[in-house]
């Protein structure tokens, strides 16, 4: 009887509230203002509902069955569907349906644009609805709601985005264009067709297929538009700086529209970097363009602080013949090489010394992977990690990896925030060599590490956030850096990635990585040639640079030295150009000594620079004390080592007897250690000292 008496008197105070609630409806959205890091503007965007007397039937027809096939026959809630949702949200413990009507949709832009949601925003939003159904038309509930839905980069309403995405009127729009802008409701940033073009063509379809089916459109129509690219034609209406920049902060800050007239946006951008980076890449792709088939570039500028000080997304915002309007530098591209400093630097976390041997030989690994360096005639033998490094060696890497694991190194590069799209199963071994996806902000972001002593700081991109009357709307909150990497470990990798003679077994002497003041940098290339990659630093910016093509389209040869090195080197050049440069400074126990090429081999001719911790220099000469003592011995291969058939072995051996040997291969004589286009089965391989000492290993040359 108690509940009955609740239900009744809540029921009572509904309708009574319902009753004199006042209803105001909002006139129009907010207006932007951008400006850099000095006050100069960026952007202006005057926002306002555009309200056709007229939509097309098209859109009209479609919107209607795509979000509310009821709505002409519910009074602004559809309670069987909001029932049936919430069982539905119960059983899974998850939010599958919101079962929200196109009147509800239009109460949350009206009074609900930035409330949490949960069971009371779904029962505002219905009460809302329903005052809604009492006021207007269903007619004036449709046109107010397709005038001001958000359809991304900052476009309210049909009729504004329209002119955003296809500098159209709504009126001109095809089928196929249209169904573009009805693929962005369910979710403007999920397919934005600019940010996320592929996710939007498949949205496109598969509304056109919805369309087909109720005989919106015919199969005709179908067969042609689901089968047609869509060009985008962006328009702006106003001057514009850094458009890719601008749009994405913006979309940072969508849940600030609505809550007042204007909002005045100060950025950490600098314009006139930006103005003399955007220069650098025009020309650097101009040069490139016809003999590399390059038409695209992005760049990202960091300063000590992690403060974004340039972002460009593309060549030219405005041109569609190159997907310009696609920011590159937040689209996730295949990474290349670019992660492998993150690989040394996390084994010597995990136990490791730059001094251990790394196997770059022909390996087939456990997992049946068979990894190739890129030159696929070129094997290093046993390395250390600076070489390897440094020259970008593939097998070493990927013998680094099974080593450390994929699982820990995936987790490793969770925690450097690379976001990484597929699983690790799914990408194993070949993770290193950069079958992951990545973006160029993520992964300038994560290389700061190298000069914050491991800290990882998050990015800035906004100094303040205001309104017309200079009131703070908005502030960013303190970063506060979370260490991912000890500080030996990241200075072993920034002194690593600045040691240009280190490269120099790889790489031409005076390269596009080496510039007259201290920094460091790691190249990229993904495969056939779709991804450039240079990423880098000084002891004042962050800088990374992705060059290739939109589409994906495959460029002619161009290695990340070749294609991004030189607009990586004229943007660092552009931002060093006044006052001289530091030099790095380390802070930690490491220290420069040096030890022989080939691991494990005392009498050596050739030397190399280690950048060791007073454990690991210890260590280091430990091994060699204990090794002077050793006989004769084979450190490579071991007894029962597994080859691939044609596979080129070179023998290496510890112990000082080395002068004179004779190498002996199923009993035939070898002038030197190094074996030639191994033949399938069981061999005998022997060693013989001038001296007489003798050691022997068998090894199994499979087919691949």
């Amino acid at each position: 009887m108690k509940l009955f008496r609740f239900l009744i008197i809540t029921l009572i105070v509904f309708i009574g509230i319902f009753l004199v609630w006042p209803l105001t409806l909002k006139s129009s959205p907010t207006s932007w203002f951008f400006y850099d890091d000095a006050g100069e503007v960026l952007y202006q965007e005057s926002a306002v509902i555009a309200s056709p007397t007229e939509y097309p039937k098209f859109l009209l027809e479609s919107l209607v069955m795509l979000e509310d096939q009821e709505f002409y026959r519910h009074g602004g809630v559809d309670f069987k569907a909001l029932l049936r949702a919430a069982l539905q949200n119960a059983r899974s413990n998850e939010v599958l349906s919101g079962a929200s009507t196109l009147t509800m949709q239009l109460a949350r832009l009206e009074f609900l644009p930035r409330s949490q949601r949960n069971w009371w925003y779904k029962i505002r939003q219905a009460f809302f609805a329903l005052k809604l159904e009492q006021k207007l038309t269903k007619d004036e509930i449709l046109n107010r709601y397709l005038a001001q839905v958000n359809l991304g980069n900052g476009a309210y309403g049909f009729e504004n985005a329209a002119r955003r995405y296809f500098s159209k009127d709504l009126s001109q729009l095809s089928i196929g264009e249209t169904t573009i802008l009805l693929a962005i409701v369910q979710n403007p940033s999920r397919f934005n067709p600019i940010t996320n073009p592929e996710r939007s063509l498949v949205r496109r379809n598969f509304i056109l297929s919805r369309l087909e089916t109720v005989e919106i459109i015919n199969s005709s129509e179908y067969k042609y538009w689901v089968n047609t690219p869509i060009k985008l034609k962006p328009e702006i209406n106003n001057v514009i700086t850094a458009p890719h920049f601008v749009f994405w902060v913006k979309s940072q800050l969508a849940f600030l529209d609505g809550k007042t007239p204007e909002v005045h946006v100060y950025t950490t951008l600098d314009k006139k970097l930006y103005e003399d980076s955007l220069v650098i890449v025009r020309e650097t792709i101009k040069r490139n363009e016809k003999e590399k088939k390059i038409t695209n570039g992005a760049v990202v500028v960091l300063d000590k602080a992690n403060r974004i000080k340039v972002m460009i997304g593309s060549l030219n915002f405005f041109d569609d013949r190159i997907d310009g309007a696609v920011n590159l530098a937040t689209a996730y591209r295949q990474s290349g090489s670019v992660l492998k400093p993150f690989l040394y630097s996390l084994a010597l976390d995990n136990g490791f010394s730059p001094a251990t041997a790394l196997t770059d030989l022909k390996t087939i690994f456990s997992s049946g992977y068979l990894p190739r360096n890129f030159d696929i005639n070129q094997e290093n033998g046993a390395v250390r990690f600076r070489e390897a490094l440094a020259n970008s060696y593939n097998i070493a890497a990927v013998d680094l990896l099974n080593q450390i694991g994929i699982e820990s190194f995936y987790y490793f590069l969770e925690q450097l925030g690379l976001n990484l799209k597929q699983s690790s199963d799914s990408l194993g071994l070949s993770m290193i060599l950069g079958a992951s996806e990545s973006s160029l902000l993520n992964l300038t972001q994560a290389y700061s590490v190298f000069t914050h002593q491991g800290a990882l700081n998050d990015l800035t991109f906004i100094n303040s956030v205001k309104n017309k009357a200079g009131d703070t709307l908005y502030e960013p909150p303190v970063s506060v850096p979370r260490k991912v990497l000890s500080s030996a470990s990241a200075e072993w990798g920034q002194h690593v990635l600045s040691d240009n003679a280190a490269r120099w077994k790889n790489f031409s002497r005076g390269n596009s990585l080496e510039l007259p003041f201290a920094s460091g940098a790691k190249t990229g290339t993904s495969q056939a040639f779709r991804d450039n990659w240079v990423l880098g630093f000084s002891p004042r910016y962050t800088v990374g640079v992705w060059v290739g093509n939109a589409d994906g389209t495959p460029m002619v040869s161009s290695s990340g030295m070749q294609g991004a090195g030189p607009m990586w080197q004229g943007v660092m050049q552009r931002l060093h150009r006044a006052g001289s440069v530091p030099a790095f400074k380390y802070s930690s126990d490491r220290r420069l000594s040096t030890a022989c090429r080939r691991p494990e081999i005392l009498v050596c001719g050739e030397k190399v620079s280690v950048f060791l911790t007073e454990k690991e220099y210890v260590r280091l000469n430990e091994t060699s004390r204990k090794s002077e003592k050793h006989v004769l011995e084979i450190v490579y291969p071991a007894e029962g080592d597994t080859f691939v058939e044609g596979s080129d072995l070179l023998i290496q051996l510890r112990g000082p007897n080395q002068q004179g040997l004779t190498y002996t291969f199923d009993e035939e004589i070898f002038v030197g250690p190094i074996f030639n286009n191994l033949p399938l089965g069981r061999h005998f391989i022997e060693v013989r000292s001038l001296d007489g000492e003798t050691v022997k290993v068998h090894i199994e040359v499979e087919k691949l």
